[in-house]
């Protein structure tokens, strides 16, 4: 049996030799890698989310200009600040919170002009 495999596998490659499939299907020009740009909030949050309850502190954070103060408000009355870092990364722990199943809203808003919002966050 293997001298058959190897025999059909030889008997392939010259088939495809004969047809020319490398003519066929020339190779693609390489592609320009495309700048990223990092989102105001971490593509990791989103509505409708689970978060970390108590006693652990959740962790949400995201990109900014460098040094820009972020804020978080939590539920329209709970306000935190953070900075973002040299590198524009910011990163703000919320308080532990109990297991509920009253859903929450987070807003944030940096120094730069950047905004987001999160909807129905447990």
């Amino acid at each position: 049996v293997p001298l058959l495999v190897v025999a059909l596998a030889t008997a392939a490659v010259d088939a495809v030799d004969d047809i020319g499939v490398s003519d066929s299907f020339p190779v693609p020009a390489p592609i320009e890698a495309a700048e990223v740009k990092l989102g105001f909030l971490s593509a990791t949050l989103g509505d409708h989310m689970v978060l970390q309850r108590a006693p652990q502190a959740a962790v949400v954070w995201g990109h900014t200009t460098p040094g820009a103060t972020v804020t978080t408000d939590f539920d329209g009355h709970i306000v935190y600040t953070t900075q973002a870092g040299p590198d524009g990364v910011w990163r703000q722990s919320l308080p532990p919170t109990q297991a509920s199943s009253r859903a929450y809203t987070l807003a944030f808003n940096s120094s730069s002009g950047d905004s987001a919002k999160l909807m129905n966050v447990l």
